[in-house]
């Protein structure tokens, strides 16, 4: 993966000046961060759903471009965004009763090519290992969660955490530690018997 070799905070001010250039360059660069952090966030929306957020959430920007220079983060800034639209997204879908059963459906290496018989059981165990470790991090509480994910996968600070979840960053911490523990308590001989 190539270094981005403008910083967001230099796109941001090119953005704000009006270079549609930069904003491409804004979109490919966090493009699928957000989808998955979308997709983690609410897996009650489709994967349309979320592109669909996120195509909104940049034409607001391409609108509003003048209004960046107002934004301290701008990386903070496009989860926030991301997660106030897929909630409201989430309320016009209940409130029409779209949801009826429909949850993210998670691809744990549906295609297994295995030409010989030992080959074919290590990617079940393999498999075997990614259900277990999805099902003890689905057991954890939706905030928990969020801030694992954005702590984790997206390389986010407790107080960016904070931000984004409106938090303050003490609560951001105390999630991580007891998110932590939570996934420390559980036993590992499933894992280990895979």
């Amino acid at each position: 993966m190539a270094k981005h070799t403008i910083s967001t905070e230099s796109l941001k001010h090119q953005i704000a000046d009006g270079n549609i250039g930069s904003l491409s360059q804004l979109y490919d660069r966090y493009y699928m961060k957000l989808k998955l952090y979308g997709l983690q966030f609410s897996p009650k929306l489709s994967s349309f759903s979320i592109e669909d957020s996120i195509q909104e959430l940049f034409l607001w920007i391409a609108k509003n471009h003048k209004r960046l220079s107002s934004i301290d983060n701008l990386e903070v800034y496009l989860f926030s965004a991301l997660k106030r639209n897929a909630l409201k997204e989430i309320g016009v879908k209940n409130r029409r009763d779209h949801l009826k059963g429909r949850y993210l459906i998670r691809h744990d290496s549906d295609k297994i090519k295995a030409s010989v018989e030992v080959n074919y059981i290590e990617a079940e165990s393999r498999i075997e290992g990614t259900k277990y470790i999805t099902l003890l991090l689905d057991s954890l509480p939706p905030k928990q969660r969020e801030v694992l994910y954005l702590r984790n996968y997206m390389d986010m600070s407790f107080r960016q955490i904070g931000k984004v979840m409106n938090l303050s960053e003490q609560v951001v911490r105390n999630y991580n530690y007891r998110a932590i523990q939570h996934l420390r308590s559980q036993p590992l001989t499933k894992l280990n018997n895979v």
